[in-house]
């Protein structure tokens, strides 16, 4: 390997040790109101440009002034905005946050997600470790939204830890995709074997005494 080469991997590594810039602006953006530059249209916000850090609606991107971006899509679940699994780990290490399935499609969600099970509280070793909230199957996962993960790493201060949440080639986001279709299925699974714990066995005989 050349010295040029080297110092290119080097430099590459470094530049992904720091948050990406518009990582906090993405989580903080509004979606799902209506647009004010087609404000004739019905049509309402639900895609997110990368590199203009702006919310968009589907007349901004058709009309070509954002042709070569990073566009993600937007979608509601549980009155939280989510993002598709495959779509957001082509950029940030989503690897450890608990999945939810919306409409057959795999999907993180952006803040916690207020359902009856994750909106409790739990001890550490079935809770999320930012909000404490409980979490389907914490064996695979550590946080339940984007938003927990990304305050879990800010408060990273050593420079020994790993990089904050580095972007990755498309096998590791097919990592990620795979990690979360693999969790999906195990909580199914339990949970339908839980179903079947529940029928009612076959009737016994009280003892006489």
């Amino acid at each position: 390997m050349s010295v040029h080469h080297s110092r290119s991997i080097q430099q590459e590594e470094h530049r992904f040790q720091g948050k990406p810039a518009w990582l906090d602006l993405f989580l903080s953006k509004k979606f799902f109101d209506f647009c004010s530059v087609h404000d004739l249209c019905t049509d309402v916000r639900n895609r997110y440009c990368i590199n203009c850090s702006s919310a968009l609606c589907q007349y901004c991107i058709t009309s070509g002034s954002h042709n070569g971006h990073d566009i993600l899509k937007l979608y509601r679940h549980v009155h939280k905005y989510v993002v598709l699994v495959s779509e957001i780990g082509n950029y940030i290490d989503c690897s450890k946050i608990q999945p939810f399935k919306s409409n057959k499609l795999r999907v993180f969600s952006l803040k916690p997600m207020p359902h009856k099970e994750s909106g409790l509280k739990a001890d550490a070793e079935h809770a999320c470790e930012s909000c404490r909230r409980i979490l389907s199957h914490p064996s695979l996962h550590r946080y339940c939204s984007l938003d927990c993960k990304v305050k879990v790493f800010s408060r990273k201060a050593k420079s020994s830890d790993p990089p904050f949440l580095a972007v990755r080639n498309r096998a590791a986001a097919n990592d990620d995709e795979n990690e979360a279709a693999a969790s999906l299925l195990t909580v199914k699974g339990k949970a339908e074997e839980g179903k079947r714990n529940k029928r009612k066995g076959s009737p016994q005989r009280a003892p006489l005494f």
